[in-house]
């Protein structure tokens, strides 16, 4: 019987035994630490970044890079930040403590030598090593010495015929006295690194240079958002030079003499894992299965919760366990899912651990604004009864008061709600709870607002100053004596800022900033509309007035990915209508599976149409699918070039959906084209995984290309410039072989 005797490979060094778990050192853990916030600060999940990447590691591994605990190679790091649009030379100098311009010098200083895309990184970074090893005089003899490694195990490295982690790289690039972010920045396809990087603020904080202290006020003002880094690319600096003052060169001069050390968490060591326990999840659902009443405006409160708690970065279990009389956590996942409606008493509850008043979460779902909030509220009578009287009797007593000096009877308002007359009385003496929508109607009998009397009953009778405001309002105000507000607002956009929390230090920050008084701004935020996006979302666009000193990123707005679904969804009912066929009997040509409501969620927008189905539909109904294109992206704007005219059908892909795909995929890799970060960063809100996500000749596999979506293709092309329908004509073309 053959027995098999342990390896006995030696480590990267050359000699000794490989330890069971070889320990990683400080620079490859700082190294994962970095490539982690980079990818946290884009927003990208793990599943997303590794996913059409053949050359990946696990996602195991991946995560446990970011943690410290695995070794990645050059290739790894470098694959990794070409997936995030990031110059790893970047994140290897936030490693090595560089700032941007010692980097550059570094670079400069490095004999030429051959670049990555024209061989392997490890043979590029190989043969650059040993120009420097021979402009510098160094023999072998020396360095083989210094890394304590043999001849030939340099001669190999040097050949570029090894796999290389970063600690041996790290090590041989300390021994000749080089930076290794310099290395890859010398090998790299460009002669020095490029694209966007981020920088911590605390060095913008800590400006002293009295030319810049306008970047301390930036840097205060994301910090007083929750944001610690600021990614520093053209656009950035842009919008910078136009809120500051300061020109472009001169900011990309001091920026690039900070240094690019991050705030890093601390390493994770290996733990022992923890006892493994299943827990049953409880149905969401009322007992019997079916779901309770959905109220319009309940759904839109519990919406607007999640969106506060999405803010704060609030898990539901932390925010459960804060609430003075907790509900439980399916209870409260319900009411953010409109499943089942909360009560007025939970709202006033849950807002003050979200940081907010009750009556701003209530006038966000109205989509009032906060002067109409406070307006209403001054017009309603003062109530001598609401302290220290339970909410709901308070609010009861507020609309016995009101109902009474509008002369409204009881029987109108029982008739109003549907309720008999007994519960009125009830409701207005506290001892009965009215649902929102019921207590919604009520305030709209008798001509105010819901929100306006939960601020009246309470002592201050006018809610304090902290809600949350979208920041397209501040970038769409066309009132030209707030331009520097209108630049604000498309910076903080630009660094990822959907909402701003709008309290006294925020206010005041904005004021410095913009260089406005402090209660003109106050008066002038007080006519924003304070509906929100939905959590993962972006407002309908808003045209923004002509402003020759703010950058374009995108020429074209990309409209919510809603809008094209109705309006797609439309196309199709017009069709049915016309093909005289009912839902179910539509549903029914799909697949026996298919019912009326399956085709009625698609017609009324509320689901969305993959492309597999958009060719099944126009098969079924006898027309052409770029009509239903057409129609579905007509309220876009009108694309700059003719879309088909430098386009030909892929060779060799007999599937037109997948040609549709390679097509979209072709424009986005064109020269020209906007670069990849910026058509992720407005598709990734409504799309985690964009289909121009791995641009290039690389073919996409059938499967993902029939499960796009339809509005996904038109956002995609529209960020483009393209016309969607032009694309799938000439994808359906016969291809040529």
């Amino acid at each position: 019987m053959r027995t098999r005797t342990a390896p006995t490979a030696t480590s990267e060094q050359g000699g000794g035994a490989r330890a069971p778990r070889p320990s990683i050192d400080d620079y490859t853990a700082t190294v994962g630490a970095v490539v982690g916030l980079y990818r946290r600060h884009q927003g990208l999940p793990v599943s997303y970044l590794l996913a059409d990447w053949p050359a990946a590691p696990t996602t195991s591994r991946y995560i446990a890079m970011e943690r410290g605990r695995w070794a990645p190679t050059l290739a790894i790091v470098v694959g990794v930040c070409a997936r995030m649009g990031v110059d790893p030379a970047w994140v290897l100098a936030a490693a090595d403590g560089l700032s941007p311009r010692a980097l550059y010098e570094r670079t400069r200083e490095l004999p030429a030598a051959p670049k990555a895309p024209d061989m392997s990184w490890q043979a590029a970074v190989g043969a650059c090593l040993r120009r420097i090893r021979q402009d510098r005089d160094v023999t072998v003899a020396e360095l083989t010495t210094r890394l304590g490694v043999d001849k030939g195990a340099l001669y190999t490295r040097e050949r570029g015929r090894w796999t290389p982690r970063l600690g041996g790289l790290r090590r041989w690039c300390d021994a000749l006295d080089v930076p290794l972010s310099a290395v890859v920045a010398a090998v790299g396809p460009t002669d020095a690194p490029t694209g966007p990087y981020l920088l911590h603020l605390d060095h913008l904080h800590a400006e002293t240079d009295p030319r810049y202290r306008a970047l301390a006020a930036v840097a205060d003002l994301l910090r007083a958002h929750g944001r610690t880094l600021l990614a520093v690319d053209e656009h950035t600096v842009a919008a910078l030079a136009t809120t500051t003052g300061i020109t472009p060169p001169r900011l990309f001069d001091r920026l690039h003499s900070h240094p690019l050390t991050l705030p890093l968490p601390p390493r994770e060591r290996p733990a022992p894992e923890p006892a493994r326990t299943v827990t049953r999840r409880r149905s969401a659902q009322a007992p019997g299965g079916s779901s309770s009443h959905r109220d319009e405006y309940a759904v839109a409160v519990g919406r607007v919760l999640a969106v506060y708690r999405g803010h704060q970065g609030l898990a539901v279990a932390d925010l459960v366990a804060r609430v003075p009389s907790p509900p439980e956590r399916e209870t409260y996942r319900t009411w953010e899912r409109g499943i089942r409606p909360p009560s007025l008493v939970a709202v006033a509850q849950v807002s003050p651990v979200l940081g907010v008043d009750p009556a701003w979460v209530l006038a966000a779902a109205d989509g009032l604004s906060a002067r109409d909030l406070l307006t209403a509220t001054q017009a309603l009578p003062v109530s001598p009864t609401t302290a220290g009287t339970p909410l709901m009797a308070a609010v009861g007593a507020c609309l016995a008061g009101l109902r009474r000096d509008k002369g409204i009877t009881k029987p109108e308002v029982a008739a109003r709600l549907d309720v008999h007359t007994e519960s009125v009385t009830q409701y207005e003496l506290g001892g009965r709870a009215a649902s929102l929508d019921r207590l919604r109607a009520w305030c709209d009998l008798l001509g105010t607002h819901l929100c306006a009397v939960v601020a009246a009953v309470t002592p201050r009778r006018v809610p304090a100053l902290g809600y949350l405001l979208d920041t397209h309002h501040l970038r769409a105000d066309p009132d030209p004596d707030f331009a520097r507000l209108r630049a604000a607002g498309r910076f903080l956009h630009a660094q990822g800022h959907q909402r701003t929390f709008l309290d006294d230090a925020c206010l005041a920050e904005l004021a410095a900033l913009t260089d406005i008084d402090t209660e003109a701004l106050r008066e002038h935020l007080l006519d924003y509309p304070l509906a929100l996006s939905e959590p993962g979302t972006r407002p309908m666009p808003v045209p923004e007035p002509a402003d020759p000193h703010a950058p374009t990123v995108i020429p074209h707005a990309t409209p919510r990915s809603d809008e094209i679904n109705r309006a797609l969804g439309t196309a199709l009912r017009h069709a049915r209508h016309t093909a005289e066929l009912t839902e179910a009997a539509l549903g029914a040509r799909f697949s026996p599976r298919h019912t009326a409501a399956f085709v009625r969620a698609r017609e009324t927008g509320a689901k969305p149409i993959s492309l597999a189905l958009l060719i099944t539909v126009a098969q079924t109904l006898s027309i052409p699918a770029t009509t239903l294109l057409a129609e579905a992206e007509s309220p876009g704007p009108t694309a700059p070039r003719a879309a088909g005219a430098a386009l030909t059908p892929p060779p060799g892909i007999a599937d037109p959906v997948t040609a549709t795909v390679m097509l979209v995929r072709e424009v986005a890799s064109a020269p020209g084209a906007p670069p990849p970060q910026e058509i992720r960063r407005h598709l990734l809100p409504d799309y985690p995984r964009p289909i121009v996500y791995g641009t290039g000749t690389r073919i996409v596999s059938s499967r993902v290309a029939e499960s796009s979506h339809v509005a996904e293709l038109i956002l995609t092309c529209r960020v483009l410039g393209i016309s969607a329908a032009a694309v799938w004509e000439v994808a359906h073309q016969p291809a040529k072989p």
